[in-house]
């Protein structure tokens, strides 16, 4: 694409006098803040962002171009999500009784309402590569037009609908969520209430086929994170969940909206008695040692691949998901509401693997196993955030994309030439450069 095109139908978002490049985090940060900040512009969704570097005389110059995905009128979606937004605030409004006269009353009643009328579309989950990703079901035209959407088409709608009812302090939080050895990507709410404190709700997993539950409404950050009913949600990078402020509102739960407490009530008393519920709930050492330990050797599919246990707070990276084309591995994951540090990639993790064109590695990794990226054919850029201690094993690298590129970061002067000679024994030289 020329330059004079990308003036014309690109962003250009950086101009300086070094190359710019989007790294697969900040991809993910922009993209998730922007359907995050204007959840009724399905166009940020169902567009392709592609990013150009340009360099003239000196000056670069990095351009983002968006591609539809599909061939609906963005702009005739975009009024009926606002028109049904509008609607749905008014039916909840016309709910509302002289008893509701906080903040978190007038939410509940927003939360079961908005829940009745969606359902989760599960066949949205049966697609997959760029079909799974560029569908309606993640978008608020899903939940509040066609009622039928999958967790982040739920908190686009909801958050549509907060708004409308005056709740403009609201957020769209994403980040990996599940259970034991089922983590994976997932989208819910945050709302700030009349005691200038957050809460976190989960209107899709409060939505069940006959009514709407409140196991997950009004929850702190940490007890969403220390897990209820057995399943988690975790703020992880790569994820603006991570990026958002925690929620810690203890008062408005749904017990004390449900026993009739009104919101002028001692709000000591009611703090005190939410601190001693959130207490109960925390894990006991007994709890550890039966239920949330994982034992050493145990097999974990989460979000961005599958990891093997290793040691009391280590994983190794085993297995890359088939879909993913670009990919940072996790410095660090939440399973089962504990820590683990990511510190090794398996032997053929990605092996032949044709998919993936771009791959991260944090510097929490000390060792990649034999043919671990072996016959990547379209791999094109891996950059390693490398430890000083790195081991590699034989035929990690070889047969990638012709004219890849392995960039060693993180280390300098003999560690930085140490990795480098180590690379160029595991790589096939016609193909593949380390710098």
């Amino acid at each position: 694409m020329t330059l004079s095109e990308l003036q014309t139908k690109g962003y250009k978002f950086y101009t300086g006098n070094t190359s710019y490049v989007l790294d697969n985090d900040d991809y993910n940060y922009a993209e998730q803040a922007l359907n995050a900040d204007h959840p009724d512009m399905v166009e940020l969704y169902m567009c392709q962002p592609y990013f150009y570097s340009i360099s003239e005389n000196g000056v670069y110059a990095s351009y983002m171009v968006m591609s539809a995905m599909s061939n609906e009128n963005f702009s005739s979606l975009n009024s009926q999500i606002t028109a049904r937004a509008s609607a749905v605030a008014s039916q909840i409004r016309a709910l509302y009784t002289s008893a509701d006269t906080t903040d978190a009353a007038k939410i509940l009643k927003a939360h079961d309402y908005y829940v009745a009328l969606l359902q989760y579309d599960y066949s949205a989950l049966n697609k997959t590569g760029e079909a799974a990703y560029y569908q309606y079901a993640h978008t608020a035209y899903a939940s509040l037009v066609k009622g039928l959407a999958v967790c982040d088409g739920y908190a686009k709608g909801y958050m549509l609908v907060l708004k409308q009812l005056g709740f403009t302090d609201c957020y769209e939080v994403t980040g990996m969520a599940g259970g034991y050895g089922n983590m994976g990507g997932h989208a819910w709410t945050m709302i700030k209430l009349d005691d200038s404190k957050y809460y976190e709700e989960d209107t899709t997993w409060d939505d069940t086929v006959y009514t709407a539950t409140h196991r997950w409404f009004n929850k702190t950050t940490s007890a969403y994170a220390r897990g209820i009913a057995g399943s988690y949600h975790t703020r992880v990078s790569g994820y603006i969940g991570l990026l958002l402020p925690s929620a810690t509102g203890t008062k408005y739960t749904y017990e004390f909206l449900a026993s009739g407490a009104s919101g002028s009530d001692n709000e000591e008393d009611e703090g005190e008695q939410e601190e001693e519920q959130e207490e109960e709930n925390l894990p006991t050492d007994e709890d550890d040692d039966e239920e949330s330990e994982i034992p050493v050797g145990s097999v974990i599919s989460y979000g961005t691949g599958t990891y093997k246990v290793t040691d009391d707070d280590t994983v190794q990276y085993m297995r890359s998901p088939s879909t993913a084309k670009s990919l940072s591995i996790p410095g660090k994951v939440w399973i089962n509401g504990y820590s683990y540090r990511v510190t090794s990639i398996g032997k053929n993790a990605f092996k032949g693997n044709k998919r993936i064109t771009k791959l991260t590695i944090p510097s929490s990794v000390v060792s990649i196993g034999a043919n671990a990226l072996n016959g990547c054919s379209n791999l094109k850029t891996i950059t390693i955030n490398a430890n000083k201690n790195l081991k590699i094993g034989s035929g990690a690298f070889k047969n990638l994309k012709k004219g890849s590129v392995i960039k060693v970061k993180g280390v300098s002067g003999k560690n930085k030439i140490r990795i480098i000679n180590l690379l160029k024994k595991r790589i096939t030289s016609s193909r593949t450069k380390v710098k």
